[in-house]
């Protein structure tokens, strides 16, 4: 049976009240989840009455389907674990030309500029110099 292929049992004895009892230990796969997740979807049903009906713990359903959904989302953006993107980050640019200039302007204000705006106005300035 399907389901039986999907689930490993792990047997120990243990005593409960003065009873022999057995505890099991049930271990399930990926494929376990994605199976009862197609069902569940095939059925029509929610999520709490697809466990309901089931027996599946509703907490552990969710849990497993969002991460089944959340790697496969993952290895659909191509990542290959689906944590973690390596970005290659650009050579920083040398600056050999910095331009900072401070323009004075009447009542005791001065206007500091850098970068690209400082270039832009001493060459307006230097442009209207005889």
């Amino acid at each position: 049976m399907e389901q039986e292929r999907l689930m490993a049992v792990v047997e120990s004895p243990t005593q409960h009240n003065g009873e022999a009892a057995v505890q099991r230990r049930v271990h399930r796969d990926d494929a376990f989840w994605r199976s009862h997740e197609q069902q569940r979807c095939r059925q029509g049903l929610s999520i709490p009455q697809y466990c309901q009906a089931t027996g599946l713990a509703l907490s552990t359903f969710r849990h497993r389907i969002n991460r089944l959904a959340a790697a496969e989302a993952g290895s659909a953006l191509g990542e290959g674990s689906g944590r973690f993107i390596a970005l290659a980050q650009p050579a920083p640019r040398v600056q050999v030309d910095v331009v900072e200039i401070d323009v004075v302007l009447p009542d005791s204000m001065t206007l500091r500029l850098h970068g690209a705006a400082a270039r832009q106005v001493l060459d307006r300035v230097l442009a209207r110099l005889p």
